[in-house]
This record gives C-alpha cells, sequence and structure tokens, in this order.
C-alpha cells in the first residue's frame, strides 16, 4: 500500500531536461505536506567529476569556488 504521495503542479523543459518547479509530498499516514518550490535552476554548468569523489563531498570547502 502506498505510504506517500508526491503531487507535480507545476513542471516545465529547462535545457532539455523535464523539471518540477511546484511540487508537495503527503504522508498518507499522518496526512503531513511538505512543499517543494524550484524558484531558478540551471544544468550543465561543467562541473569537475572531483567535485562528486567522497572526499570532495565531506568536505564542503571544495565548492566554494563553484558555488554563484
Amino acid at each position: 500500500t502506498p505510504v506517500k504521495r508526491l503531487l507535480a503542479r507545476k513542471i516545465r523543459k529547462v535545457q532539455d531536461y523535464w523539471t518540477i518547479f511546484d511540487s508537495t509530498m503527503q504522508d498518507l499516514k499522518s496526512d503531513h505536506q511538505t512543499q517543494l518550490v524550484t524558484l531558478d535552476i540551471v544544468y550543465n554548468q561543467g562541473l569537475p567529476d572531483e567535485l562528486f569523489t567522497q572526499r570532495s563531498l565531506e568536505d564542503a570547502s571544495r565548492e566554494l569556488a563553484f558555488r554563484p
């Protein structure tokens, strides 16, 4: 039986990727809801592969040069 439900309200294509901009996740047992809203998103920014190693993911300072 389902436990949670995701309702996508606003979906748009951004840089050839379908992207959810407004959604709600609902816990069907408790009826608690969480709304997720994306205001802006950019894909394919040329991030180097080494940003996604375990070492880099554990050290947040390694990504500072790539933040907007």
